[in-house]
């Protein structure tokens, strides 16, 4: 909202040595904030010459029963964000529920959950990275990544919520992560500071990534 540019430049591109720039899509009311200002974040980008990746919905969302695909809804907008801002990637969940699930349903959702991914235009689908969840978000597993065949954004935290430092060694080598979403956890709280909690980074050198 506003003048995010100056914001942004003064206290963290020029500090940190930012490339990319991820916005939050994640509700509908920030894709239509993206959507209807794209001039404004077209400015942005170019003023800070950095390139823009977005956060976007999850592309099944089950609540009270009741099935939504948020990400398909939304699917001209975040298409037309794509092209204008010529994004780098979309990150995205598979599915969110609001309960347990049983392993047929489970199975259930992930088989539609790829074949929804499958029938995406192809200029959205080379784009999605899918980020790992944790409890009732999906995929979360190396196992459920195996089935789906799609990029990785390994979040680190989601991860190591999951099943620890092991969950996040599982999904390193069973999926080779095209990024990472680096943030520490502890049992209070997700998403601090690197080495302010409880995750060890040594994991990263290990990867061979830059």
């Amino acid at each position: 909202k506003g003048d995010i540019s100056s914001y942004v430049s003064n206290n963290i591109i020029h500090n940190y040595n930012i490339e990319i720039l991820e916005l939050s899509c994640f509700f509908m009311n920030e894709i239509a904030d993206i959507a209807l200002n794209l001039k404004k974040f077209k400015k942005m980008k170019d003023s800070l010459n950095v390139a823009i990746s977005i956060h976007a919905p999850p592309i099944i969302n089950i609540k009270n029963d009741k099935v939504s695909y948020t990400f398909s809804e939304n699917l001209r907008w975040i298409y037309l964000i794509a092209k204008e801002l010529n994004l780098e990637w979309i990150t995205v969940h598979g599915f969110v529920v609001d309960r347990i699930l049983r392993e047929y349903e489970r199975k259930y959702w992930l088989i539609d959950l790829k074949n929804r991914i499958d029938n995406f235009p192809i200029d959205i689908k080379k784009l999605i990275l899918i980020e790992n969840g944790f409890g009732n978000i999906f995929p979360k597993q190396s196992d459920e990544f195996n089935f789906l065949k799609r990029k990785l954004i390994l979040d680190v935290a989601h991860a190591y919520i999951e099943g620890g430092q092991r969950a996040i060694k599982d999904l390193i080598n069973c999926c080779k992560p095209q990024q990472f979403h680096i943030s520490d956890v502890n049992d209070n709280s997700r998403h601090i500071s690197v080495g302010e909690g409880k995750i060890n980074f040594s994991f990263i050198k290990e990867t061979g990534m830059d």
